[in-house]
């Protein structure tokens, strides 16, 4: 995920439809592999409450310089979630 000491960009983003709730989906880098070591909160994602088709939803993060894993944690109600994607991108 990241050569030390340097920042890297990314575009976390997922497809999503929902009948009839909200949704909350919250993003985090850690120091440590497999999510341990020291959190930092990265991007937060929500909507809701109808999307009846479905939408692509994303949003810009930065990861620090001391980041090795990086979790997704969604409160989905209803909501049908496709497609998870986390690309990196030169800057934002």
């Amino acid at each position: 995920m990241r050569c030390r000491g340097w920042r890297h960009y990314y575009t976390f983003g997922f497809w999503i439809k929902t009948n009839n709730s909200n949704f909350d989906c919250e993003t985090s880098f850690f120091t440590g592999p497999g999510c341990t070591g020291t959190a930092t909160f990265a991007a937060n994602i929500d909507g809701g409450p109808i999307i009846p088709n479905w939408v692509y939803q994303s949003v810009s993060i930065q990861a620090p310089a001391n980041a090795v894993s990086f979790q997704v944690y969604c409160d989905t109600n209803d909501a049908l979630f496709d497609k998870f994607i986390l690309s990196p991108v030169s800057k934002f």
